[in-house]
């Protein structure tokens, strides 16, 4: 795994320095390097990093005036994952956490909130936008696109932070949206594949959390169950 973080920060390095990116720029993505590379291992270690990463982020996107983005990576992003970290650490299991786990109907009702709020916002952005309250949207599959990562990325975001398993779920879908939307950003702008990069490495290090979660939920299952709900689970 070392290798493919290795190969990974150097093919963003690459073409950083080939399209003239700011090593300031980019700096936070060879922290999410690590932070994804911790994810896979469920370590409650992650979202502190991640919270200070976020700060991170704030410090550069300041730097390049987008006051609204450093806002949001300091004040919302870094808290969530600081309160993740937080949370983790009262449900602490060895180096991870405690999996929980939602029911059907919970799953369902969660699944039918989210299809409602994509589509309240798609409606919303294009009524603004015909209003002229927004400026027009340059690509409108991507504007669709990312509204889906807006919903998908929140929910990942707070099943995390309550530690329910299903986190590990939800982020397959929020993965292939972010590289749908990297193949979007790179045929409009070349200098975008050093981020079409981190999705890729970012969806990998998805599947291995995914894996991980599932082990480790069914092992802490076991290990809270009587000698014979044990034998009957294997």
């Amino acid at each position: 795994m070392y290798a493919v973080i290795a190969a990974v920060a150097v093919a963003i390095a690459v073409t950083g320095y080939l399209f003239s990116q700011s090593f300031f720029r980019i700096l936070p993505l060879f922290v999410s390097l690590f932070v994804l590379y911790l994810q896979t291992k469920v370590s409650r270690l992650a979202p502190l990093l991640g919270g200070c990463n976020s700060i991170l982020y704030g410090i550069v996107f300041f730097s390049l005036g987008m006051y609204t983005s450093a806002v949001t990576a300091v004040a919302v992003n870094s808290v969530l994952q600081f309160l993740t970290f937080l949370n983790w650490n009262r449900k602490k299991d060895g180096a991870s956490v405690k999996l929980g786990s939602m029911t059907k109907k919970q799953n369902i009702l969660l699944i039918l909130g989210s299809v409602l709020l994509f589509a309240l916002l798609v409606g919303g952005f294009a009524f603004a936008r015909n209003r002229e309250w927004l400026a027009p949207a340059e690509n409108a599959g991507l504007d669709v696109i990312d509204r889906a990562i807006t919903v998908v990325s929140n929910v990942t975001t707070v099943l995390t932070l309550l530690a329910y398993r299903e986190y590990s779920y939800w982020g397959i879908p929020n993965g292939i949206l972010s590289i749908v939307s990297g193949v979007f950003m790179t045929v409009a702008d070349p200098a975008q594949i050093t981020y079409l990069i981190y999705y890729v490495y970012s969806f990998f290090c998805i599947l291995l959390t995914f894996r991980r979660v599932r082990i480790l939920y069914r092992a802490q299952q076991e290990a809270g169950a009587s000698p014979s709900e044990a034998k009957a689970a294997q």
